[in-house]
């Protein structure tokens, strides 16, 4: 305040002066320094807003280098834990059936075919309901009653369902339930149902289709390998995409 009010003249008279009524109040002359001679501030620079957030997970000398080079690019960067603790303590709560939640999943056979299904219910819900259409003998109603009636021999292995993917989402479950058909070579699918694939996907597919078990037998009849004719491939082929990843819906006959 005296610096603003006091004559230029007279300012050092006066510094002086509060210099000493300050220091008989007890005041250090350190403080007495810092509050007339405060700090200037230096006034921060605007910066354009980032273009980006990333989060990485944190590896020692690994990550800090990335997040260097993500700043340069105003990309601002937070790392977090490769491990929680959650991963390493045991759940306190009751284990839960892997049936229970929907997805995708896989029913084998006694002839080394499987069967690829996904349901938005619950997994459990929709092997019951196959089990019953092979019971009541409705082959239109499932591609298992309809595999398994059409030969007494081939014996469907309930218990040994794999739940291959737990996703409610519906064109999550449709676009795995594909790709899954097309992994396994032996399959008794109906080709008429589900998501068909685009051919951009086939190349990568192909090279983690997984064969039939060792444990195939001999019957009469054996599944058949649902794959796209050359006659299909050249027609999808021809059709004209925006995107490699779209897809062409076909309606189901099965009620899921």
């Amino acid at each position: 305040m005296a610096i603003r009010i006091c004559e230029a003249s007279l300012l050092d008279q006066e510094l002086r002066h509060l210099d000493q009524a300050l220091q008989s109040n007890g005041y250090t002359s350190q403080e007495i320094k810092r509050a007339l001679h405060p700090k200037r501030t230096v006034p921060e620079t605007s910066q354009p807003p980032p273009v980006g957030f990333a989060s990485l997970p944190y590896i020692k000398t690994v990550t800090d280098r990335i997040g260097k080079l993500l700043k340069r690019h105003n990309i601002v960067t937070s790392f977090k834990p490769t491990q929680l603790l959650r991963t390493l303590i045991r759940s306190a709560k009751d284990p839960r059936d892997p049936l229970t939640p929907a997805g995708v999943y896989r029913i084998p056979c006694s002839c080394g075919g499987v069967y690829i299904g996904t349901t938005k219910r619950s997994i459990k819900t929709r092997i019951a309901e196959h089990e019953r259409c092979c019971r009541l003998l409705q082959p239109e109603k499932s591609a298992l009653a309809e595999h398994s009636i059409g030969d007494p021999n081939h014996v469907i292995n309930y218990d040994g369902t794999t739940v291959l993917s737990t996703t409610s989402q519906n064109y999550a479950r449709l676009h795995r339930e594909a790709t899954e058909i097309y992994k396994h070579l032996i399959n008794f699918n109906r080709k008429e149902e589900g998501l068909r694939l685009n051919n951009v996907w086939y190349p990568v597919l192909k090279k983690t289709t997984q064969k039939a078990p060792n444990t195939l037998t001999s019957h009469s009849s054996t599944p058949t390998v649902h794959r796209m004719s050359q006659a299909e491939a050249d027609a999808d082929e021809a059709t004209p995409l925006s995107l490699p990843l779209r897809h062409n819906f076909v309606p189901r006959e099965v009620n899921l």
